[in-house]
């Protein structure tokens, strides 16, 4: 019984272990055919009239990235068909037609060739990318894609175009912002301009008109300041871009200012402009508040239209009950109480640039019943995004 027992146990065992060798020797044969199933692909040189990527062979290490991607190919990248090139006898240099991609094909045994060329013509890039079919030596298919001229994102559109030619997804907002110069515009579509910021310094000069400027002019026994009505201006201009479309972005623009040193005066401001700034042509429009400080004093005009205090007028007449024979007004006078002022900026102006460096000159209009303001004001700076 013993002996029978063993005997059943060592056939048994010996059945397990065929099994085993069978469903592995399956294993084996399922991976090898599975990987047999990948087509090999060629991936050489592609024409391009950009130095940028003429070294490295960029555009052929970006395509095999692609291509790895789709998990379709065995892929022969440069390195590799040099290598059977050599032992061929090939030449791999300037091979960019159909027929000598064919050729190359064939005498390297692959299935399929990556073609294509990035051309940059000026007012656009045109990416062009053919799979090539060695077998039945023709284009299998084909995808041409035409960019905006941004060199910068050249590699990206590589990649898309690729990703198309094999039905991979791309982003269709970065496709979108690459081909049309009136989508929303940022770093990608417009990198120069739209990195253009124009916080920096900022001096000129104002002109004060009307009642304004006669109060500043006269003499400060009178009331006035004894300075003249155009004043130098220095200040800072801080931006704050929150909106930008097409060719235009839109920004808030605060300005403080100090007025009068040129004349041993001071007279702080702070301007806060909401304003739109073509990003091409560098035209920019702004309106908003401007804030400042200045002395009022309570006083009146007297039968000979002289300015005199009403606190003058009270010392001389303590009667109350006196009835005061003109009329009382408040105006600017610099013997009188600190006053916050407000006004409306309209300002236009034009950046001019300069290499990295931006001049931007604006022109400035405050309107007041009191009496206008007029300027001019101009800053530089060299500031990126």
């Amino acid at each position: 019984m013993k002996k029978i027992i063993q005997k059943t146990m060592t056939t048994t065992m010996g059945i397990l272990m065929i099994n085993t060798s069978i469903n592995f020797c399956n294993a084996q044969n399922n991976v090898a055919e599975s990987t047999s199933t990948k087509e090999k692909i060629l991936v050489l040189d592609y024409e391009t009239n950009e130095s940028t990527l003429q070294s490295g062979n960029i555009i052929g290490e970006i395509a095999k990235i692609e291509l790895e991607k789709t998990n379709q190919f065995d892929i022969i990248d440069r390195n590799d068909a040099l290598y059977l090139a050599q032992q061929k006898g090939l030449n791999l240099e300037n091979c960019y037609g159909n027929l000598c991609l064919l050729n190359i094909g064939e005498k390297l045994g692959v299935d399929k060739v990556l073609g294509g060329s990035v051309k940059n013509f000026g007012n656009k890039i045109v990416c062009s990318f053919r799979l090539i079919n060695v077998k039945t030596k023709s284009s299998e298919k084909t995808q041409v894609i035409e960019f905006l001229p941004i060199k910068e994102e050249m590699t990206r559109m590589i990649s898309i175009t690729i990703a198309k030619l094999f039905n991979q997804p791309v982003d269709e907002i970065v496709l979108n912002r690459l081909q049309k110069v009136d989508v929303i515009d940022n770093e990608i579509t417009n990198p120069n301009t739209t990195r253009l910021r124009l916080d920096g310094p900022r001096m000129g000069g104002i002109y004060f008109m009307g009642e304004t400027g006669k109060i500043l002019n006269m003499p400060k026994e009178q009331g006035g300041y004894g300075v003249y009505p155009l004043m130098y201006q220095f200040g800072y201009q801080f931006e704050i871009q929150y909106f930008t479309a097409g060719k235009w972005q839109a920004l808030f623009e605060i300005v403080p200012q100090i007025t009068g040193l040129d004349q041993s005066s001071f007279f702080p401001s702070l301007t806060i402009m909401n304003g739109l700034r073509h990003n091409i042509n560098g035209w920019e429009l702004g309106v908003g508040p401007t804030f400042s400080v200045a002395k009022y004093a309570t006083g009146y005009y007297d039968s000979l239209n002289v300015w005199r205090l009403y606190s003058d007028w009270q010392q001389k007449h303590p009667n109350p009950n006196e009835p005061f024979p003109f009329e009382k007004k408040e105006r600017m006078d610099s013997r009188g109480d600190l006053r916050l002022v407000t006004g409306v900026v309209i300002a236009i102006g034009k950046t001019f640039r300069s290499g990295k460096l931006n001049i931007p000159i604006n022109l400035f209009f405050v309107p007041s019943p009191n009496g206008h303001r007029i300027g001019i004001s101009f800053g530089y700076n060299s500031k990126g995004k």
